[in-house]
């Protein structure tokens, strides 16, 4: 939950690894992406970062997360990716990095996280549901979805 008045715009340019990347709406995703993120008031929708764009020259070698979108103050992290088993250590690899960068470099952003802000959307069907390495998902905090309802846990 949100601990200050601070907008979702105003947190990303106070962070100078990402200042220059916030978009409003969904504009900062990928055109073939954008149809993956659905909210019930799209006007509510408060802007969205492409980090694995917008990060790479900062960590060129570290496995970045893809995007993180606001919605009514709350922030949601979408890693858009084939849904195979053999993708479960990569997707977990890079929600480690998001974390601790999150922590680290991105505090305000971090504050405002949904209450399972981090979703897994997978490209080409869900291959994972109901096998160890959905409960090991589970486990780190991972939603494995097709298409990530920014309405999931609002109030």
């Amino acid at each position: 939950m949100v601990k200050n008045k601070e907008t979702f715009e105003a947190a990303v340019r106070n962070i100078a690894e990402i200042k220059d990347c916030y978009r409003a709406g969904l504009s900062a995703l990928d055109k073939k992406h954008r149809p993956r993120i659905r909210a019930k008031e799209t006007r509510s929708i408060e802007g969205s970062l492409y980090l694995d764009e917008c990060l790479k020259e900062v960590y060129p070698v570290a496995s970045r997360w893809d995007y993180a979108v606001a919605y009514k103050s709350r922030v949601y992290f979408a890693e858009v990716h084939s849904g195979f088993t053999s993708d479960v250590k990569k997707v977990i690899k890079k929600l480690e990095w998001l974390k601790s960068w999150l922590r680290k470099k991105a505090p305000g952003i971090d504050q405002r996280k949904a209450a399972s802000p981090f979703v897994w959307i997978v490209e080409n069907g869900v291959h994972i549901k109901g096998s160890s390495h959905a409960r090991t998902l589970a486990m780190s905090g991972i939603r494995i979805e097709s298409v990530l309802n920014l309405d999931y846990d609002q109030n």
